[in-house]
């Protein structure tokens, strides 16, 4: 699970870390407002409130 995780990154290890993340292949929780930190992950599916 992950929250905000982007919050205090810069450019560089934003970059990083979604190229992590878009190659885990298990479940994943992210809670974040960045919607378009979201999307780059390519999510199956997402519940916005």
């Amino acid at each position: 699970m992950l929250d905000e995780p982007n919050t205090h990154l810069d450019l560089l290890s934003l970059h990083a870390l979604e190229l992590m993340l878009g190659q885990f292949r298990g479940a994943m929780r992210v809670v974040a407002h960045d919607l378009a930190f979201i999307e780059r992950l390519q999510p199956t599916g997402n519940l916005r409130l």
